[in-house]
């Protein structure tokens, strides 16, 4: 239905307009007042994370270069800053890899855990890292299950497959480590003539 805008219709809008003048301004001014809060936040946000990002860099190839007094302080420090982003994640990987290498084992599983925000090949990086983290203490089966994440890359997958092989291998689950490399040496692509040498390597040993 058209609605006419007479004199008597819009004097009445005025009217009303007029009543109600100061509830109008002030949800005016509340939502303009988000709006300016909303704006702040997302560019103080991007500020923050395009810091942590040059930050990531600088202590990504400080830590390659050999700079183990600044650069974890730099790394841990972007991972704390940017923890919800995939450039913290990227971050806490960096350390965690830099912790376990070094053999500080508990900051290396705090860290990593807590990097989700991740692509999937570096998520198999993390993955393979708490496998490595349990099983060093002593937690089989976690380090086991671990390896069971796949990225959808093929040689990254025939990888975890083989890697998990060699672990029930090490641990004496020999059957179940069999059924893997045998599935790896029929339609395993990069990983197919590795799996044969450990099928020969084990023989008679397999039961």
């Amino acid at each position: 239905m058209k609605v006419q805008l007479n004199e008597e219709t819009f004097r009445k809008l005025l009217d009303l307009v007029i009543e109600y003048r100061d509830r109008i301004l002030i949800g005016t001014a509340v939502v303009v007042v988000a709006l300016v809060a909303l704006v702040y936040y997302s560019n103080t946000q991007k500020s923050k994370l395009a810091d942590s990002e040059v930050q990531f860099v600088q202590g990504f190839y400080a830590l390659q270069f050999g700079d183990t007094l600044n650069a974890p302080a730099l790394l841990l420090k972007v991972h704390n800053d940017a923890r919800n982003s995939r450039i913290g994640s990227y971050a806490g990987l960096t350390l965690g890899i830099y912790y376990y290498q070094t053999g500080k084992t508990d900051m290396a599983h705090q860290v990593v855990d807590a990097s989700r925000k991740l692509d999937k090949l570096s998520k198999a990086t993390r993955e393979l890292l708490l496998s490595d983290i349990s099983l060093d203490r002593g937690n089989t089966e976690a380090g086991v299950k671990k390896l069971n994440y796949r990225s959808g890359f093929k040689s990254i997958d025939e990888y975890l497959m083989y890697r998990k092989a060699k672990v029930l291998m090490a641990i004496g689950k020999n059957k179940e480590a069999v059924k893997i490399l045998e599935d790896l040496k029929e339609n395993g692509e990069y990983f197919s003539r590795t799996a044969a040498m450990e099928l020969g390597l084990m023989g008679s040993n397999v039961f």
